[in-house]
């Protein structure tokens, strides 16, 4: 947003566990102070840990040297997908025009060594492109507009998105990690049973490449549950599917393992719509209450026995003592259980539980819908 201040400050030039800011997104916010049209100065501060202050007070003060993100393999596969969903590009041609006019090519015009009269879909600085279209025909996002099963990217030939590249496009979904989500769900419905394992299940969420570039330190390693570290030993996964395991069991994270699950909890509702939508519109897997039970217990961290629970109007520590106590969701209609139910969790709970199935069956809504939106207020990350 364009909001001009008098004066700025800054709180804190680091995220998460004393990563940097980027310098220009800290300059940025400076900027903000002594806008033109509304002062004729401004007054930033920038709060920096006295540690290190010199160092932030120079990056600060001198800045650093801004780069394209389309020098970066999944920016430019993501852009170029995005693109060729917008119809602004379908051949090697249009591909290259689009290239020159973005800021990454003004960067590679810089080069000393850069001859910008020869520069088209033949010349060695647009093979950056022709890989990234051989990630994206290879991992289903677009395909040959003549020969869908023709793989490989051939400057004479015209391409188009595949519903799985709409898809992870309308979503603003990197596509490898789209492809990621395929592979590993297609993989996990083939095998029987693995889907009612917990830990596979875990790995298979968040197995994806914006989750695996996460090196496991040996403190980490300490407090990742052994089940995982058996499972994904070597494996660039090992701290995601933790993180996603102790969100679906309801199990405390490590507190070293915060800022991964505040990534996760945070990108949630996105993965789910978009393995809602792969399953129902690409893959075919037919797995829709999969995914709503999936959702459950991601949000609110119970067995998969609590999530009929939930839509009938339980909260999580509710459901959980039910089961605990033996009671499931075919319990709750026979003669005699509200007595029990107000022993187990007082009469409040119960009140707000009938009492809405009372109004449902007058015609306010479904309990499914009731009971889920009931769960999701004394929940989260």
């Amino acid at each position: 947003m364009n909001l001009p201040a008098r004066r700025v400050v800054v709180v804190g030039v680091t995220a998460g566990r004393g990563v940097d800011i980027p310098t220009y997104d800290v300059q940025q916010m400076v900027g903000r102070a002594g806008r033109p049209k509304y002062d004729t100065e401004g007054d930033a501060y920038v709060l920096v840990p006295r540690s290190s202050a010199r160092r932030h007070e120079r990056r600060v003060r001198v800045g650093e040297p801004i780069v394209s993100t389309l020098t970066r393999a999944d920016a430019l596969r993501e852009h170029l997908l995005a693109a060729m969903y917008n119809g602004r590009v379908s051949n090697a041609e249009e591909m290259a025009e689009w290239y020159r006019r973005t800021f990454a090519f003004h960067q590679l015009t810089q080069q000393p060594s850069f001859e910008p009269t020869d520069w088209d879909c033949e010349h060695p600085d647009f093979d950056p492109i022709r890989y990234a279209m051989d990630d994206l025909l290879a991992w289903g996002m677009c395909k040959d507009a003549e020969d869908p099963k023709r793989r490989g990217f051939d400057l004479g030939r015209r391409y188009v998105c595949t519903r799985r590249g709409v898809i992870v496009t309308q979503m603003y979904y990197r596509p490898d990690d789209g492809y990621h989500l395929v592979r590993n769900f297609s993989e996990l419905f083939s095998d029987d049973g693995a889907a009612e394992d917990d830990l596979q299940v875990a790995r298979a969420y968040a197995c994806r490449p914006t989750l695996l570039d996460q090196y496991v330190t040996e403190a980490e390693r300490q407090v990742i549950h052994p089940a995982v570290t058996q499972a994904c030993a070597g494996d660039r996964c090992e701290k995601a599917a933790m993180v996603a395991l102790t969100m679906l069991k309801g199990e405390r994270t490590p507190e070293i393992l915060w800022s991964l699950r505040a990534g996760m909890w945070g990108d949630l509702e996105r993965t789910l719509m978009v393995l809602r939508r792969l399953d129902a519109e690409s893959s075919r897997w037919g797995r829709g209450e999969f995914w709503h039970i999936l959702e459950a217990r991601m949000k609110h961290g119970v067995p998969a026995a609590a999530v009929p629970l939930l839509r009938r109007g339980f909260r999580a520590s509710e459901a959980r003592k039910l089961l605990a106590e033996g009671y499931g969701v075919g319990d709750l209609d026979l003669g005699g259980v509200r007595e029990v139910l107000v022993d187990l969790l007082g009469e409040g709970p119960v009140q707000r539980v009938f009492g809405r199935e009372s109004n449902v069956n007058e015609g306010q809504g479904t309990v499914q819908d009731a009971g889920l939106r009931s769960a999701a207020v004394a929940s989260g990350p």
